[in-house]
């Protein structure tokens, strides 16, 4: 089972509507937060010890207008601090990221780069 990431980790400036209350413009402080995502996500999960039922965690990530590399970096950060033992896939919505970006050789390789990652993050942009 594919399990979508919450735009809380995901987005990181809210938008300007009404959806999002008080923080509607405002920048995300949660954006990227792996500790965060460690507590109220995997740690559930293992304790429910629902990882045979866990393909991976989708993180989707909307059109923003951060520099390529300043995401990148920050999402290489993101993925050096989580556990291993789980899977993770990247689903990037803006125009100015690419499938074949190298992010951090040892962290993220997107695909038909080698060697693999020693995570398991499959790395998707679509325009």
């Amino acid at each position: 089972m594919c399990f979508k990431v919450w735009e809380e980790i995901t987005i990181p400036t809210f938008a300007k509507h009404p959806r999002y209350g008080v923080r509607a413009g405002q920048p995300n402080p949660r954006f990227l937060d792996a500790k965060l995502f460690e507590e109220l996500v995997l740690t559930p999960y293992r304790e429910a010890k629902f990882e045979p039922h866990t393909d991976v965690f989708l993180f989707e990530f909307q059109r923003h207008g951060m520099p390529a590399e300043e995401f990148c970096s920050g999402l290489d950060q993101f993925f050096v601090m989580l556990p291993c033992d789980f899977r993770y896939a990247v689903e990037a919505w803006n125009p100015g990221l690419q499938c074949n970006q190298a992010i951090n050789n040892n962290v993220v390789r997107p695909e038909g780069l080698e060697p693999p990652t020693p995570r398991s993050v499959v790395w998707c942009s679509i325009h």
